[in-house]
């Protein structure tokens, strides 16, 4: 099966059709393509305004000209092309002005969506409904309308040069790893990992200087705990368990050499350890990997509590596992109060490496767990030992 990704563009990127319009007389009002306004405040896009006396901006014909469909206008109305506005809605100006990408909506403004003949608009998401209200097609004029059904990526809202501009998603085609970090910020469907100086994290040295490793999708969970990770010989801190792609995994103290304390925060014990099937399953196979979660002892709401550290490490010799883990908490109990639960302390997970047939034990200080190869667990959680 194949299928057919439409893009349509316009020059200018605000389309304007003429044919749909009239003009608005002169009251403030947005006009449509190539119409003459004779009353209003701003121009956006390619129109000479003469009136500095109404009181907008300081000088009309420098500040306050253009008009995005080449109207021209003698008395400063904000002109907005395919759209008429009745009352200026307040400042029109504002519902395209941004300063991040997180500011701009898109929205649909003919019968059609962007993909099959449509066109996108992009604006402030604090101004969505005057702008749809004022932009966009009213669905009673839509009854009976064809349109094609052709698929694409979704609408995006790009904040550039302060002006919110609509976009396809960049991560729309599975790609999240193509992506250079301004496309994956601007993509829905992807998120940006980042890692930090290994000396700032060990030494709690202020803010933390970061810096864009790759990106992955954004349906991946990651862990809430400081990750070491190695690539060509560098150790890097990333803030979760999700790492870039090429990084490796390692124990924490390759990063931050451990000293028995931690730098912010208190020290858990383990409380608690499992061994489980690398796969998600609960059958243990010949050749396949195993994985070892830790968890600290205690119960730590997880509002009043920060994970600062959250590592461990497996080594295996003879059939005998011995696991360390080490976790650093930092208490943030307000004047708020805590929720009652103790997911707070979340978790360590370690790579146990592939196993062949045999017996196998495994032991976190007192704490000790067996099981076989080939094997059953007795749930998904694995082979447990502690609360």
């Amino acid at each position: 099966m194949f299928r057919i990704v439409q893009l349509w563009f316009c020059a200018g990127c605000v389309l304007a059709f003429a044919a749909c319009s009239s003009d608005d007389g002169g009251g403030g009002a947005s006009d449509v393509a190539a119409i003459t306004d004779t009353g209003g405040v701003i121009d956006v896009v390619d129109a000479t305004d003469t009136d500095v006396s109404d009181g907008n901006v300081t000088s009309d014909a420098t500040a306050d000209a253009t008009d995005t469909a080449d109207a021209t206008d003698t008395a400063g109305a904000t002109d907005i092309a395919g759209a008429t506005d009745t009352a200026d809605a307040g400042n029109p100006a504002a519902w395209f002005a941004c300063a991040n990408n997180s500011d701009c909506v898109v929205f649909e403004r003919q019968c059609c969506d962007h993909c099959n003949g449509g066109v996108m608009a992009a604006v402030n998401s604090s101004y969505l409904a005057q702008a749809k209200a004022a932009m966009a097609k009213p669905s009673a004029q839509c009854a009976g309308t064809a349109c094609t059904e052709m698929g694409c990526a979704p609408g995006v809202g790009a904040c550039e040069n302060k002006v919110c501009v609509a976009k396809l998603d960049p991560g729309w085609a599975n790609n999240c790893g193509d992506l250079n970090e301004a496309q994956c910020q601007l993509s829905p469907s992807c998120g940006a990992l980042y890692s930090y100086d290994k000396s700032q994290v060990c030494t709690n040295a202020g803010e933390l200087n970061k810096t864009y490793q790759g990106c992955h999708s954004s349906e991946v969970g990651c862990g809430d705990a400081l990750t070491c990770a190695s690539k060509a010989g560098a150790l890097v801190v990333f803030p979760s368990t999700c790492l870039a792609a090429g990084w490796k995994a390692e124990p924490y103290e390759s990063c931050c050499a451990s000293t028995g304390a931690c730098s912010v925060g208190f020290a858990p014990k383990a409380g608690a350890f499992c061994v489980r099937p690398a796969d998600g399953g609960t059958a243990f196979k010949v050749g396949e990997a195993v994985e070892v979660v830790v968890y600290p002892a205690g119960c730590f709401s997880s509002s009043c509590t920060k994970v600062q550290v959250a590592t461990c490490d497996v080594s295996t010799a003879q059939g005998a596992m011995a696991v360390d883990a080490q976790f650093c908490l930092e208490d943030t109990t307000g004047a708020g109060g805590c929720t009652a639960d103790c997911g707070g302390g979340m978790f360590a997970v370690c790579n146990g490496g592939k196993l062949a047939a045999g017996d196998y034990s495994a032991a976190l200080g007192t704490l000790q767990v067996s099981f076989k190869v080939p094997g059953t667990a007795p749930n998904s959680q694995g082979v447990c030992a502690g609360p």
